[in-house]
């Protein structure tokens, strides 16, 4: 039952890493009885993201909330470079496609995403700047404001584990980089 160990890399590993699934174990092999036992958080975690796609599928595509992601490797706050990828005109077609199946979105071209994209990342490599750069991201529609409150709660709610490795790679909610005041309410800027 299950994968052997030696095969993990190359059918479970490789395609996880590309998005192309999202594995997730629902039962493991008791050592003591050698049955086969559920794991009850797992399984129900399974069911949730079953009834959650099941949803999705009934949505129009107009209604949908899509979130695209990038990473730039190497680093650097201009470099918008993956895996020999030429990531501002892939999503200049990816936006085009989405838009032409239904998808409520901008379709900026390829010269526009890669200014665009570019402010996202100078944040992260401009620590001098932050505040002012994240200010100047919310105000032109680059970024979101999350109440801190909001995001304490979702912080808490984490397993221990998570919690501290998240803090440990983002900085504690009491790190001021990206904090805000908004009349007299304190919010996160995310850039989006």
């Amino acid at each position: 039952m299950g994968i052997p160990l030696m095969d993990v890399p190359f059918y479970l590993s490789q395609p996880e890493y590309a998005g192309v699934f999202d594995v997730m174990v629902a039962a493991a092999t008791d050592q003591a009885s050698d049955q086969l036992q559920a794991i009850p958080e797992q399984a129900a975690a399974v069911v949730g993201k079953a009834i959650a796609l099941a949803r999705l599928a009934r949505l129009t595509n107009a209604d949908k909330k899509v979130a695209l992601m990038f990473w730039n490797y190497p680093p650097g706050e201009r470099n918008l470079g993956a895996s020999f990828m030429n990531l501002p005109t892939s999503l200049e077609a990816t936006l085009a496609a989405m838009k032409a199946a239904g998808y409520r979105t901008e379709t900026p071209n390829a010269a526009t995403l890669t200014r665009q994209l570019q402010r996202l990342l100078k944040p992260f490599y401009r620590p001098a700047t932050v505040t002012a750069e994240m200010n100047a991201l919310v105000r032109d529609g680059l970024a979101e404001l999350m109440p801190l409150a909001t995001y304490k709660t979702w912080l808490a709610n984490l397993p221990e584990a998570r919690r501290e490795a998240w803090i440990t790679a983002v900085g504690p909610p009491t790190s001021r980089c990206f904090r805000c005041n908004v009349m007299a309410r304190i919010f996160l800027r995310f850039p989006a």
